[in-house]
């Protein structure tokens, strides 16, 4: 049986690979421009007069907005995977490494904020505390926002290696 997840090589190779850095850029881009609505959507929210404002905001960021960024930043880690298995680069392995300090704090930091203000923005009476963790919100996307630009200046600056030659391409 023919091994699947190794390192490709030949003609169909270049193709596949230009093809996934192709991807993982657009992933990157795309995550950053997911980072940049919910940074939008989460200074709404805290600034809206309105209650109804601040709850359409606060579950935009629940069901669109976390979810595309999930998304984005799943797809960028799968391919910066597999082309981490054809080449090695530096950008690639910071580019990697940022991508899970991302994930992470999304997880982390971001979800439990975004839920927190989402029930708040239900609750019938003001609650006491929020706004200190909606400047935490903020500033983690902020921080994460900064991440994200960063990766895709790194998967922009990735260039596909040459495949191995045959000696017809030589001579």
């Amino acid at each position: 049986m023919a091994d699947i997840t190794g390192p490709l090589g030949g003609r169909a190779a270049a193709g596949e690979r230009r093809f996934m850095l192709r991807a993982l850029q657009g992933f990157c881009l795309l995550a950053v421009a997911a980072c940049i609505g919910l940074l939008g959507v989460a200074l709404v929210a805290m600034v809206a007069a309105d209650a109804s404002t601040a709850r359409t905001m606060r579950a935009a960021m629940l069901h669109p907005g976390l979810t595309v960024l999930a998304l984005m930043l799943g797809g960028a880690a799968v391919t910066a995977a597999r082309i981490g298995r054809l080449q090695e680069d530096r950008n690639l392995a910071r580019l990697r490494e940022r991508v899970y300090f991302v994930a992470t704090v999304a997880a982390l930091v971001l979800a439990p904020s975004a839920l927190l203000g989402w029930r708040w923005a239900f609750a019938p009476r003001p609650v006491a505390g929020i706004g200190v963790v909606l400047a935490m919100e903020w500033i983690a996307l902020a921080i994460v926002l900064l991440l994200l630009l960063r990766n895709a200046r790194d998967a922009l600056r990735l260039r596909p290696q040459p495949g191995a030659r045959s000696i017809s391409s030589i001579l």
